[in-house]
């Protein structure tokens, strides 16, 4: 039987397409190349997904969400918006603020994994809800300088 060879790629934002975009839209926001841009929709669309394992900042919902909430911030497009609205149903299926970090074998309250970085960005979302210039990464990235 052959064997044939399969393409695994992240989403996430520790090793995957949330954090290469995160990279894209600083770099299209600070330049203005349009090929910042284009790169970035093509890489985007793997981060707008209907399902996935884990609630968490760095390989989960969360990190995706909190990029999101970047790149509105950058371009006020409302597509970002909206997608980090969905992005936070599927953080806030979990029961107050236990989440289960990676694996979803126990609670975990660190960043990475826990909510250290999934309440930040669930309370980001809620701020630039009701606010009508944005909220400031909490994540230590230079977006916000950018914007």
């Amino acid at each position: 039987m052959a064997q044939t060879s399969m393409q695994v790629l992240s989403h996430y934002w520790r090793e995957g397409s949330t954090g290469v975009s995160s990279v894209l839209a600083g770099f299209a926001k600070a330049t203005g190349d349009q090929r910042y841009l284009s790169l970035l929709a093509d890489v985007e669309q793997d981060i707008v997904r209907p399902y996935v394992q884990f609630p968490g900042f760095f390989l989960g919902w969360s990190g995706m969400g909190n990029f999101m909430l970047n790149a509105y911030s950058l371009f006020g497009d409302a597509k970002y918006l909206r997608n980090a609205s969905k992005v936070a149903r599927g953080v806030k299926k979990s029961q107050g603020i236990a989440f289960p970090r990676n694996q979803l074998y126990h609670f975990s309250t660190d960043f990475g994994t826990g909510s250290a970085g999934i309440a930040p960005f669930l309370h980001r979302l809620m701020q630039v809800k009701v606010s009508t210039t944005g909220v400031s990464d909490f994540n230590f990235t230079i977006d916000q300088l950018l914007a």
